[in-house]
């Protein structure tokens, strides 16, 4: 029997067993063969060992890929990755939709293709000036437009990211439709502007009132002053003749 260590970097990581009928039957010569083959089967069971690792981790990062994809593409927010020249780099599909296109055709290319230049410039000037400072935009309300050219306001958030060296190499950006929210906060600010206005209205009104009583107290109080003074001389007036009479 000859047993030869397979080895990777100083490791044993198996072996490899000869039996032969006979003792001292391998020659130097032989063993040293032997020896290389040995190390030959220690470098394909690395190479494999390896492959299969890389093979186990590309799948599991394709199903982290697909799990993150199906996550977001269910989110009814615009979800986007945008490099440091404002191009996509990834887009839900949502922001697709609203772009009248698919995630994968807005891969590399930038608002200037699916927006109005006027609303495009200003999200790009926004980007760029995200980029330069390097600080996040944080619920941002701007206006957006669909396929139909209706207006929609939208929250914006902003995130930079950065390679290994920190340098900033492009943006994340989540958009949530605030629409509804806008529009009922008009409708509230209507109410409530028509509220005050009535309740104005109202104190004024009780204002006038207040001071057409105030009015009518007065005159009453003028005329009822000389009225009492007459009746307390017509009784004492009253009371003089029944004495007298008496």
């Amino acid at each position: 029997l000859i047993a030869l260590p397979l080895k990777s970097d100083d490791q044993v990581i198996g072996a490899l067993n000869i039996y032969a009928a006979q003792p001292n039957a391998f020659h130097p010569e032989e063993v040293k063969l032997l020896l290389e083959l040995a190390s030959d089967l220690a470098y394909s069971i690395v190479a494999l060992r390896t492959r299969a690792e890389r093979q186990q981790a590309e799948a599991a990062l394709a199903e982290q890929h697909r799990l993150l994809r199906t996550l977001i593409d269910a989110m009814p927010d615009r979800i986007y990755v945008k490099d440091a020249d404002s191009r996509f780099l990834l887009a839900n599909k949502m922001v697709a939709w609203i772009m009248g296109t698919t995630p994968e055709q807005t891969i590399g290319k930038r608002d200037f293709d699916f927006y109005s230049q006027e609303l495009a410039a200003q999200y790009f000037a926004d980007e760029q000036a995200l980029l330069a400072s390097g600080q996040a935009l944080i619920d941002r309300e701007e206006p957006g437009v669909d396929l139909g050219g209706n207006v929609h306001w939208i929250s914006t958030t902003k995130v930079p990211f950065r390679d290994e060296q920190g340098k900033i190499k492009g943006f994340v950006g989540i958009g949530r439709d605030i629409t509804v929210h806008k529009e009922m906060e008009a409708v509230l600010r209507q109410a409530q502007d028509e509220l005050e206005a009535r309740v104005s209205e109202r104190t004024r009104e009780l204002q006038r009132a207040n001071e057409r009583l105030a009015g009518l107290y007065r005159i009453a109080q003028t005329i009822t002053a000389p009225l009492q003074l007459q009746v307390v001389l017509d009784a004492i007036a009253r009371g003089t003749v029944e004495l007298l009479g008496s």
